[in-house]
């Protein structure tokens, strides 16, 4: 087998198993969906709520900051955890990966995204 070849292979596998992580974090994710909210200090006991977990060296949570700000400013509960800082209540909330989006209406989950997610979803999600 050339190098070519045995280059392209290990590219394939290699996307195929990111694909098969990432089904499984949003799997995961999509699961707490109905569930009560593990507890959290900060978290409103009535209403909705974007417990939104990031960490400060994400691409992807740096990228949408801007829109969990926008949301906040917007009258929205935003609670924004650092996981580097608090790992106990990551572990609680079974936080795979960063940015995760956990939407809480009343001590219930009620959508639950792993990755950056544009304003007009996080609006969509908080509002339902």
């Amino acid at each position: 087998m050339n190098f070519a070849l045995a280059l392209l292979l290990m590219v394939v596998v290699g996307l195929v198993l990111m694909s098969i992580t990432q089904i499984r974090m949003q799997r995961a994710a999509h699961r707490q969906v109905g569930r009560p909210a593990p507890p959290l200090s900060d978290l409103p006991a009535t209403g909705a709520a974007l417990v939104w977990f990031h960490s400060p060296s994400c691409g992807p949570c740096r990228a949408m900051e801007p829109a969990v700000e926008a949301l906040a400013a917007g009258g929205h509960s935003v609670i924004a955890i650092d996981v580097t800082l608090r790992r106990a209540d990551a572990s609680a909330w079974s936080i795979a990966a960063t940015p995760t989006s956990i939407f809480v209406r009343d001590g219930i989950i009620t959508a639950s995204r792993v990755g950056a997610l544009p304003k007009p979803t996080l609006d969509a999600l908080i509002s339902a």
